[in-house]
Parts: structure tokens; C-alpha cells; sequence
């Protein structure tokens, strides 16, 4: 992993571009072609990448361990919201369903979009969440409070060729694209996933991104990591708001609105 660490919003912003232009675009057969890069924004330079479910469970968990454990949360779900994901009721079927998956090399998230929701709502959840847009992530990055010295923004490179591969032997990192349908925060926020873990013949475990990254492939699994002083945190969500990147428009609930002007009222005016 590069760390980079800045000092100004307006230096960070010039990185972005610069990473676009370096890592926005690879070549095949003389031919230019789009490259994904996905941000993801944290409060605290020192945090480390984890999932919601690493910061829940210090316990091993699989791709058919956690869906068991989501499986069982299924009736009530359906029963109190009035609302049905297209899962077997029976957990068997469930089961054998993800192992034909691992099996086939399919995707290896079973009802993804089950997933998403649950991420979304709070559950613990072993996908951890980007975004497509590197000011959204930024925006992430500055509007929890928090006490740190400097906040980070961090731009993953699934690959530079267009191409992907990964010895058995080694952990793996699973790119989940923005194709579902769920809650509407997803589509606001402009929201992919990863998933990090051990290949398994008929189960995969999940394990800590950055393991990936200690010993990834050439040309894949690029990770950097800018830091920025958190007192550039006005500035910084001044500028994001002038876009209408704000709480609101990311949430859109009644709390997010609150909060939005509340920064816009006090803290931007300096009050």
C-alpha cells in the first residue's frame, strides 16, 4: 500500500485527478478502454480496513457460515416489513444453492442483494463499501466527528489490464458491482463492495482486506492511501456541498436533512 499523505483540500483534489489519469484507463489491441476505481472514506487515518462484521465478530466466518446466520433472520424480516427476497425458506436448499456456486466459480455471494440490504440496515456485514465517486468518499472522511489528527481516503485498483487472476493458494479480493436492487442510499452514494477471502474447494473464509494487499499480484490490487489534516474539514465540506454532496442527498431521510443544516447554518457559517 502507497500512503500519501497531503495537506490541503486542494491538493487532494489534484490527486484525484492525477489517479484518474494514471489508473482511469488501460489498453488492449491499441484501444483505450474505462478502468474502475473505487474510494472509500474513513474518519481516522490509524483505522485499518474492516468490515462491519471484523468489528463485530472476532470469530472465523465463511461465505455459508454468515449466510446461515442471515438465513435465520429471513421470516421475521419478511414478517415485519411485508416485503419477500427470493431465498428457499428451507436452509438446505440455501446451502446446497451456495455450494454449487463455489463449486462453478460463480460470484460467491448468494442472494447479494439480501446482502446489500442488511449492510445497509445496520446488520454485521462481511462486505465492505466503496464508492465510484472520490468526493463522495471524501465527504465520508470529513463529516464524522472524531479525534484524529488526519482523516483518509483510500483508491483501490481491482486491476490495471482488464484482466484478474488469482493463485488458489493465495487470499483474493471479490469485486460486487452496483447492479441491485435495494435501498436507494446505494444508488445515492454511488456504492460497490468487496469481499476478501481464502479459496476453499466448497466454502471460501473471509479474511482482512489488507492481507490481500501484503502479497497481491502484479498489475492487481492496487491500494493508496491519501491523508489530509482533518482541519481542512470546513473547507473541505464547503466545496462537497457546493456540489451537493451533503448528508441529505446521500440519505435523504429526515435526520439527514437536520444534519445538513445544521452544517450549513453553524458550522459553515462559523458559528
Amino acid at each position: 500500500m502507497e500512503v500519501r499523505d497531503l495537506n490541503t483540500w486542494n491538493e487532494l483534489a489534484k490527486e484525484f485527478d492525477d489517479i484518474q489519469s494514471q489508473y482511469g484507463k488501460y489498453m488492449f489491441k491499441g484501444r483505450g478502454f474505462p478502468n474502475r476505481i473505487l474510494y472509500r472514506g474513513q474518519a481516522n487515518d490509524s483505522w485499518s480496513l474492516r468490515t462491519t462484521l471484523e468489528r463485530f465478530s472476532q470469530n472465523k466466518w465463511t461465505i455459508i457460515s454468515y449466510m446461515k446466520v442471515a438465513h435465520a433472520c429471513l421470516p421475521q424480516l419478511e414478517s415485519y416489513l411485508g416485503r419477500a427476497w427470493q431465498i428457499p425458506k428451507y436452509w438446505p436448499e440455501v446451502k446446497d444453492e451456495a455450494i454449487h456456486r463455489i463449486q462453478h466459480k460463480a460470484s460467491p455471494i448468494p442472494h447479494y442483494e439480501y446482502w446489500v440490504y442488511l449492510r445497509h440496515n445496520g446488520f454485521p456485514s462481511p462486505l465492505l463499501d466503496w464508492s465510484q465517486s472520490p468526493y463522495i468518499a471524501s465527504f465520508f472522511a470529513f463529516d464524522e466527528h472524531c479525534q484524529s489528527d488526519r482523516v483518509a481516503i483510500y483508491a483501490y485498483i481491482e486491476k490495471t489490464d482488464g484482466t484478474k487472476w488469482s493463485a488458489h493458494s493465495k487470499p483474493r479480493i471479490e469485486v460486487q458491482g452496483p447492479y441491485v436492487r435495494t435501498d436507494k442510499r446505494h444508488f445515492l452514494q454511488q456504492a460497490w463492495y468487496t469481499v476478501a477471502y481464502n479459496y476453499g474447494k466448497d466454502d471460501h473464509e473471509f479474511v482482512p482486506h489488507e492481507r490481500v494487499f501484503e502479497d497481491r499480484e502484479e498489475g492487481q490490487d492496487i491500494l493508496l492511501k491519501l491523508t489530509i489534516p482533518r482541519t481542512e474539514r470546513i473547507v473541505a465540506l464547503t466545496a462537497l456541498n457546493a456540489y451537493n454532496i451533503t448528508r441529505y442527498s446521500l440519505f435523504q431521510t429526515e435526520e439527514s436533512l437536520v444534519k445538513t443544516l445544521a452544517f450549513c447554518e453553524i458550522e459553515e457559517k462559523g458559528l
